[in-house]
């Protein structure tokens, strides 16, 4: 191998980089492109260093100084091909679809994608995915045009350091009834979301509904999902319906909620994360795919199986059980006094053991045919 862990390391933070969008022409918006690129790496530059230390970027920077949105696909792929990179890890998926066309053009011997696909790409230019128990069935692998490759724990690992609200109490504590929520995104929202979340409310007769999403700053759409949970049977003094909001004050809206619902086939992934951060337990089932299992992911490495149910049939049952239980909220204050510390001990919160586990996947995937397994489940 020609490179060290460190310049590894590196590479991953190149392939972030090249997920940006690439510059724009005409020339009139160049002198804007570059100079939000040059803020961007400032910005990068200062985060990286309060977190990692000058000296650790100082050296990353070395393997890996070249910002790669400045370049469209065929020279970001030239200059990869140029650096003689063992192991290209793509963390766009299809955010950027263009930038796909990196990745296309094979410029690395070894091409891993991670952490913004929820399926197979259907590429063949990706030669491993990595994923985790929770979110790949061994019998699904086949559909894969990668070979999957699993970390202990959650593919999904994170750790919180920017600014968020304190854990407030439960509601219910106060209010007597609760207060279900969700924070996701407008477009998780589909129909068979509404009626499943209609059959609980129907189902619970004192129990409320907050949705917090940006889409909801406008009357029309507040409008129009009334009419939608009205055809099932809810009315909306039975909903809280709020818009945008800067990000600490968003969040500090899990101080109105008891418990989170999940949304499906596409669940939560921040979004789960942030609840259980701010004390919310999700409510979550395992689905039939991997963006339907990303919340069942973070919740079993957090050590709270308990919430994640078997499917929708066993989901509305358990949301009606915890809204018809006296004893819900006292036992929703104990787990929100002990969300944080158990979060912290769990497996889905060690951002240390999952840099070493992925960097031994780096080192086990980048040996040399014939040297051992290439991966391992």
């Amino acid at each position: 191998m020609k490179h060290t862990a460190l310049q590894m390391s590196a590479v991953v933070l190149a392939g972030a980089l090249a997920a940006c969008q690439p510059a724009q022409d005409p020339k009139a918006e160049a002198a804007a492109q570059a100079a939000a690129q040059a803020q961007a790496a400032e910005e990068m530059a200062k985060s990286f260093e309060a977190e990692y230390g000058k000296q650790n970027w100082e050296l990353a920077r070395a393997h890996g100084d070249v910002l790669m949105s400045k370049f469209p696909a065929s020279d970001a792929a030239a200059r990869i091909e140029e650096a003689a990179i063992d192991i290209l890890v793509d963390l766009n998926g299809f955010s950027r679809v263009t930038r796909l066309a990196v990745a296309a053009q094979r410029p690395a011997p070894i091409q891993v994608a991670w952490f913004n696909l929820y399926a197979t790409s259907g590429m063949t230019c990706f030669d491993y995915l990595i994923g985790d128990d929770q979110v790949v069935a061994p019998d699904e692998e086949s559909s894969y045009t990668e070979t999957i490759v699993r970390v202990p724990g959650s593919c999904l690992t994170f750790r919180v350091s920017y600014p968020v609200p304190d854990v407030a109490d439960p509601p219910a504590l106060t209010s007597g009834y609760v207060t279900f929520g969700c924070l996701a995104s407008q477009y998780k929202i589909t129909p068979p979301v509404v009626e499943t979340w209609a059959r609980i409310l129907r189902r619970s007769p004192r129990a409320k509904l907050l949705l917090k999403n940006a889409a909801l700053a406008h009357g029309a759409n507040r409008e129009h999902l009334a009419d939608r949970f009205s055809r099932h049977g809810v009315t909306i003094d039975r909903l809280v319906f709020e818009g945008p909001a800067e990000h600490c004050d968003f969040l500090a809206a899990y101080s109105r909620i008891d418990v989170a619902l999940d949304t499906f086939p596409y669940n939560g992934g921040t979004t789960t994360s942030e609840a259980l951060w701010q004390g919310v337990p999700v409510l979550a089932f395992r689905g039939d795919r991997w963006a339907s299992r990303t919340s069942a992911s973070i919740l079993v490495a957090a050590g709270l199986d308990e919430w994640v149910a078997e499917g929708v049939d066993d989901y509305v049952a358990r949301a009606v059980g915890l809204a018809s239980d006296p004893r819900t909220p006292e036992r929703l204050g104990t787990e929100r006094r002990d969300m944080r510390p158990r979060l912290l001990t769990s497996r889905v919160c060690d951002t240390y053991g999952f840099a070493r586990a992925m960097e031994a996947i780096y080192r086990r995937l980048g040996q040399p045919a014939g040297a051992g397994p290439a991966a391992s489940s």
